[in-house]
């Protein structure tokens, strides 16, 4: 770097609320939801159901781990998403996991309610 080229580095010291992009797929017996969540740990990564609420929230992690920055743009920050879940949703049955910064939530569906035939007796 050439003495005309230095300057300060200018850091993001705050943290900012990032939302996650996400794509939704139904696969009849389930929905998939994945969101691009990059530079979160599993450690750092909270995701949960409550009253018909999936709230999903990780936190990103300093890249201060390479050295000293001599341009630092990337935004540090919290990735929070919520979204209203059907009823058609079993709360029992959602997964999650999260592999090279892609976070992967599977909501299973309730077993389809089959009619149920009502025995009639005679008195």
């Amino acid at each position: 770097m050439t003495k005309e080229n230095e300057r300060q580095v200018v850091r993001h010291e705050r943290r900012v609320d990032l939302t996650p992009p996400v794509d939704i797929y139904d696969e009849g017996d389930k929905v998939i939801l994945i969101a691009d969540m990059p530079g979160v740990n599993p450690e750092a990564l909270e995701v949960r159901y409550e009253r018909g609420q999936l709230m999903i929230h990780g936190r990103q992690e300093d890249w201060s781990e390479y050295g000293s920055p001599v341009l630092s743009e990337f935004e540090i920050g919290d990735y929070r998403r919520t979204f209203t879940v059907g009823e058609d949703i079993d709360p029992a049955h959602i997964t999650a996991e999260i592999k090279n910064g892609v976070l992967r939530i599977n909501l299973a569906k309730v077993e389809a309610r089959k009619p149920q035939k009502i025995a009639v007796t005679v008195k």
